[in-house]
């Protein structure tokens, strides 16, 4: 995957537009939000197989399961990279085992949480990273 030309612009707008959008299953979790972030900065969309085929958390940890969970999901984005080296628009696995990108700040995760919708935490949560373009 490449990044689009003027990719720091789309991040921001993404980030800006989802703002208010809440934390749905199957429509705007965290993995089609690292998915969406992804199609904003490059054109590309990783998790397209995965698109209205669930609707529960159920649904979403019985494919996440089959597909051999989200770190590998996560590693159709991309190589890995240490946490550390997680940088702008990177997809990142937290912590608690959601998936995010690094923000346009490039210092903190943007990521939905259930109950909460989009989120940021220190970019020190991140377990896991993976490079977009």
């Amino acid at each position: 995957m490449r990044r689009i030309e003027n990719w720091p612009f789309a991040l921001s707008r993404f980030l800006t537009e989802r703002q208010a959008v809440p934390f749905v299953w199957g429509a705007s979790d965290c993995c089609l939000f690292a998915a969406d972030a992804v199609v904003a900065i490059t054109g590309e969309d990783f998790a397209a197989g995965y698109r209205g085929t669930y609707a529960t958390e159920e649904e979403a940890q019985a494919l996440l399961e089959a597909a051999g969970g989200v770190a590998a999901l996560a590693g159709a984005v991309g190589p890995r990279c240490l946490p550390t080296e997680a940088r702008r628009g990177d997809v990142v696995l937290t912590e608690g085992g959601a998936l995010g990108v690094v923000d346009d700040s490039g210092r903190r995760v943007a990521l939905y949480v259930a109950g909460r919708g989009l989120s940021r935490l220190p970019a020190d949560c991140i377990r896991m990273a993976w490079r977009v373009g």
